[in-house]
């Protein structure tokens, strides 16, 4: 069986909803998901503008998995020429 066919069970619909209720109230998750979601816009606007000064912001916030995606970001784009 595949990694993408797995059965899912109700208690992994229970697991995911407590999840996301415990996360709603932490400022780490709602500034984590504001990140994501500014990132998501930048790649659906298709403008690589606004990536820089996400970059930017980033790097200062402190969280790590995002500091880590905006290095890699920062890496790339001087590996494939792109300012």
């Amino acid at each position: 069986m595949g990694l993408l066919k797995r059965n899912i069970s109700p208690y992994d619909g229970i697991l995911f909803r407590s999840a996301v209720r415990s996360k709603n109230g932490s400022p780490a998750f709602a500034t984590m998901r504001s990140f994501a979601m500014r990132f998501k816009g930048i790649l659906r606007g298709g403008q690589s503008d606004p990536l820089g000064a996400w970059i930017d912001s980033a790097i200062e916030s402190n969280i790590i998995p995002i500091m880590r995606l905006a290095r890699t970001c920062t890496e790339t784009s001087m590996l494939c020429g792109t300012p």
